[in-house]
């Protein structure tokens, strides 16, 4: 790819709600751009990065390119860490459900993540596909492997769907885990109640 599509890829991202921050960035045309020692921030918000990885690799969808737009066919993440609630739009930016913009950008492309955290929890391997089309945002056949200090599990498939109109999540899965791992995502969705009563599978 040439030198610009990097450019491209930066410009795209800092002139959103992100600002995105990197030590490197290489061009592969098996493997898009390789960036690497990368941070990613949202703005106005205080506090540690979104995403912080020592590698992040951006397929781009080739397609889209051909017609000068920046879509991602694959993203892959290398040593993450990952503070979902850093991505969390300002106070004043807040949205309410039903609200007519809350949409998504039309998006499908897979995801990979390796030895990486997310909520406390080790994520030695995880894959899906993510799907976005108006106000639906999908996460569609996730796989994974997952660790925490005390416990250890796989995810076999999987499926999460939100709905940006209502903010309902909704999914199902398959899995072979202890039910503790759920703690962390429970309670930083401040879902108390859930996550003492998966805790307790601990005792």
């Amino acid at each position: 790819f040439p030198v610009w599509f990097t450019s491209m890829v930066l410009h795209k991202v800092n002139t959103g709600d992100f600002v995105l921050q990197t030590e490197s960035a290489q061009l592969s045309l098996r493997k898009g751009v390789k960036l690497e020692n990368v941070r990613l921030y949202r703005k106005r918000v205080v506090g540690a990065p979104f995403l912080s990885a020592r590698r992040v690799d951006v397929m781009p969808d080739l397609s889209s390119l051909l017609a000068g737009k920046v879509r991602l066919a694959k993203l892959r993440l290398v040593k993450a860490v990952i503070h979902p609630e850093g991505a969390s739009a300002p106070a004043d930016k807040v949205i309410a459900p039903g609200d007519p913009d809350k949409a998504f950008p039309p998006m499908d492309f897979k995801v990979l993540v390796e030895d990486s955290v997310v909520f406390n929890t080790a994520i030695k391997r995880l894959s899906c596909d993510v799907e976005g089309r108006g106000r639906t945002l999908k996460f569609k056949s996730i796989q994974a492997a997952l660790s925490t200090d005390n416990a250890s599990g796989e995810i076999i498939k999987g499926l999460v769907g939100y709905d940006a109109k209502t903010e309902f999540v909704e999914g199902d899965m398959v899995a072979e885990f202890d039910p503790i791992l759920l703690a962390p995502v429970l309670t930083a969705a401040h879902l108390d109640f859930p996550a003492e009563l998966v805790q307790r599978f601990n005792t």
